[in-house]
């Protein structure tokens, strides 16, 4: 399953000794799961916002 991330900072990923993929700071899109695996680690990706559960803001009815 890919996943949906944005980089902060320049990323390689090292696939074998011969080929790399490169993403670019600032490139939204998706990436095989190893790729988001290793550039989480690296510090590479943009951290999610976390989600607020909003609160209900009506008026209690009489």
């Amino acid at each position: 399953m890919a996943q949906k991330v944005r980089f902060i900072r320049d990323y390689t990923f090292r696939i074998s000794n011969s080929v790399e993929k490169a993403y670019r700071r600032g490139y939204e899109g998706l990436i095989p799961d190893a790729h988001y695996e290793a550039a989480k680690a690296a510090g590479a990706l943009e951290e999610p916002a976390p989600i607020v559960k909003a609160e209900n803001k009506t008026k209690p009815k009489d």
